[in-house]
């Protein structure tokens, strides 16, 4: 366990009660507001408010320069390679991706990635939820609440109604 002391404004050190910010156990677990880990990395906190999002962990991507569009920190998930099944292959990534650049004004969407190819470890965008909330699915600049570039198949009645011009497609 991992416990904490601070230096305050005037040097002297404060040190804060036997409080653990970090717990590693013998099975590789990793805790950090937590004494008895039960994941490979477990974050727990609490909150008195229960109205709102608890922003738990913060993933950050620096730039020595103005971030480019498509910038942004990702977290990666793998599965191991069959080939070598101690050897993780990149499968997908979810991430934030920078949509609006410069002045300080960045905004940006969320970004979900699959292998551009069987085996491939280069990822590609598939999907994205724009700053405006518009979902596109084949695209990377969704201008709709659903904009899907490609074909699309619909199950059971296979119809899609359009509020617009109330026309039923079959």
């Amino acid at each position: 366990q991992i416990q904490g002391s601070n230096q305050n404004p005037s040097g002297t050190p404060t040190t804060f009660s036997p409080t653990s910010f970090l717990t590693v156990l013998n099975s590789g677990n990793v805790g950090i507001g937590t004494t008895g880990p039960g994941y490979k990395l477990d974050i727990r906190t609490t909150s008195a408010n229960t109205n709102t999002p608890v922003d738990t962990a913060f993933m950050f991507a620096g730039s020595n320069g103005i971030p480019a569009a498509g910038f942004g920190s990702r977290l990666l998930f793998s599965v191991p390679n069959s080939a070598a099944p101690t050897t993780p292959q990149v499968a997908v990534s979810v991430g934030a991706v920078a949509e609006a650049v410069g002045a300080g004004a960045e905004e940006a969407g969320l970004a979900f990635y699959t292998p551009a190819a069987a085996g491939s470890g280069t990822l590609s965008e598939r999907m994205r939820i724009s700053r405006a909330g518009n979902v596109g699915i084949g695209t990377t600049g969704p201008g709709e609440k659903l904009d899907i570039i490609g074909n699309v198949i619909l199950s059971n009645n296979n119809a899609l109604y359009s509020y617009t011009t109330g026309a039923v497609k079959q």
